[in-house]
């Protein structure tokens, strides 16, 4: 409720922090779907980096969110995108075994793939 109160009083929604990035990346970060889903109906930016390079979808796959992921790849998130070590998110995913991220991820690789071809 606290985050809605301060979007409808004309929070910045994208206003980032050198490190730990935008509200985004904080609601990815520590689990909080509704408030993902919030910020990203009210236009908040996908695909941008925090201060490590990493973006939301870095973010919840680190932390085995699989709904966030998910719904980062449903609302478009870029898939190869690089952390400052060079990490995408299935690399992420697949380093630390979260399978069902692992799966998520690879599913919308091979849809991506398909369409291309």
């Amino acid at each position: 409720e606290v985050v809605k109160m301060l979007l409808d009083k004309g929070a910045t929604i994208n206003a980032m922090s050198e490190w730990e990035g935008t509200a985004l990346h904080l609601a990815a970060l520590k689990g909080h779907l509704e408030v993902v889903k919030m910020l990203l109906d009210k236009g908040a930016t996908l695909d941008s980096t925090n201060g490590d390079a990493q973006t939301a979808l870095h973010l919840a796959t680190l932390v085995d969110k699989a709904q966030i992921v998910g719904l980062l790849l449903e609302s478009g998130a870029n898939l190869d995108l690089r952390t400052r070590d060079g990490m995408t998110a299935l690399d992420i995913a697949l380093k630390h075994n979260y399978q069902p991220v692992v799966k998520l991820l690879s599913s919308k690789i091979d849809m991506l793939r398909e369409q291309v071809l």
